[in-house]
C-alpha cells in the first residue's frame, strides 16, 4: 500500500529528453513549412511578371501586326522598298496607313522594341521585358500585282526575358527568376489586289 501512495504523490509532467525530441520535430517541420511557403512566393512573383510580359508583347505584337498588315512599301530601315525581297533585317520600315501615310519602323534600341515615326522614337515594351533577338525577314515586295494572292509577307521572330534581371545585365549572366520565351508570327498584308 505504500507504493501506491508513493506513485500517487509523483507529479506528472515531461522529461527534458521528451522536450527536446519535441522541439526537434516541431523545428523541422517549421523548415519544411517555411521553404515550402517561400516556393510558393517566388513561383507567384515569377508568374505575375511572367503575365506582365506576356500582356505587354500581346500589346506591342498586336500594334505591330495592325500597322504592318495595313502598311505598304516594305523595307529595311534606310533602303528602297522596290527591290527588296527575301531579307532578314533587325529593322523595318514602311509607309503606314495607321498613321497618316507617314514612314514608320519597327526595330530592336537596347533591349525594348522602338518604333520611329518619321524619327521619332517611342519604347513599346515594358521595363521589365529585355528583348535579345529581334528579326523581321520580309519576303514576296513587289509581287502583290504580278500573280493573283501573292502578298508581301513579314515573319517576326523575337526572343527576350522578363524577371528581376535588369536590363543591363549582360547575356553570359543568369538569373534564377528570369522568364525566357521566344515567339513568332507571320503578317500578310492586306492591301488588295484589285486590278
Amino acid at each position: 500500500m505504500r507504493k501506491n501512495n508513493h506513485n500517487k504523490n509523483q507529479k506528472a509532467g515531461f522529461t527534458l529528453i521528451e522536450i527536446i525530441v519535441a522541439v526537434g520535430i516541431f523545428s523541422i517541420v517549421m523548415v519544411m513549412a517555411i521553404s515550402a511557403v517561400l516556393s510558393i512566393v517566388s513561383a507567384n512573383k515569377k508568374a505575375q511578371s511572367l503575365s506582365s510580359v506576356i500582356n505587354n508583347l500581346n500589346f506591342v505584337f498586336e500594334s505591330m501586326v495592325r500597322d504592318l498588315r495595313t502598311g505598304t512599301e516594305y523595307s529595311s530601315c534606310g533602303l528602297s522598298g522596290s527591290g527588296i525581297d527575301n531579307v532578314i533585317t533587325d529593322c523595318i520600315g514602311f509607309k503606314s496607313s495607321q498613321e497618316d501615310g507617314s514612314r514608320v519602323e519597327y526595330e530592336l534600341s537596347g533591349k525594348s522594341i522602338t518604333k520611329r515615326v518619321d524619327g521619332d522614337p517611342i519604347a513599346l515594351t515594358a521595363d521589365e521585358v529585355a528583348i535579345d533577338h529581334l528579326l523581321f525577314t520580309i519576303s514576296d515586295v513587289g509581287k502583290p500585282f504580278e500573280s493573283n494572292f501573292v502578298q508581301p509577307t513579314i515573319l517576326i521572330t523575337l526572343k527576350g526575358y522578363a524577371g528581376n534581371a535588369s536590363k543591363d545585365i549582360s547575356e553570359t549572366v543568369t538569373v534564377k527568376d528570369d522568364s525566357r520565351f521566344n515567339l513568332q508570327t507571320l503578317v500578310v498584308q492586306r492591301k488588295l489586289d484589285i486590278d
